[in-house]
């Protein structure tokens, strides 16, 4: 087989990606075109929307299925919803023992991680002690 020397440019993250699945791209690069310049037909080519299309159809399904038993959309996003929810356990828990105490809870709240939290919620402490307070007030602590 003769090969040829040339330039591709390639997105970082595609080059990282690839080397994830193997060490050498020019071979995987190689493959994938052999791979989607093989097909011969025109009857080939429906042969493989058609396929392709059925995959699509199952990961709609399964993306939908994921949505409905609550999974979310992005790992940003329940990372999130983990984080608050584990914050109005704690506050809970802290409300339990040292009572109802506007100054205290700011304190608490101030704390390096609980400012770490903050952060990652993307609420600023103050925001979000009153968010918790709010919680509280309205749900009695459940969620």
């Amino acid at each position: 087989m003769e090969k040829k020397r040339i330039n591709v440019y390639l997105e970082q993250k595609i080059v990282e990606l690839a080397h994830l699945e193997t060490d050498n791209v020019s071979e995987l690069v190689n493959n994938l075109l052999e791979s989607y310049l093989s097909v011969s037909t025109t009857s080939d080519v429906d042969e493989e929307i058609k396929a392709h299309e059925k995959a699509i159809t199952i990961l709609k399904e399964k993306k939908k299925s994921l949505l409905l038993a609550g999974v979310h959309e992005s790992k940003e996003e329940g990372m999130q919803e983990k984080l608050l929810d584990e914050l109005r356990v704690i506050y809970k828990i802290r409300r339990e023992t040292a009572g109802d105490n506007k100054d205290g809870d700011f304190e608490w709240i101030s704390s390096p991680k609980n400012l770490q939290r903050c952060k990652v919620l993307c609420r600023e402490p103050i925001v979000m002690i009153t968010e918790l307070r709010d919680w509280i007030k309205n749900n009695g602590g459940n969620k």
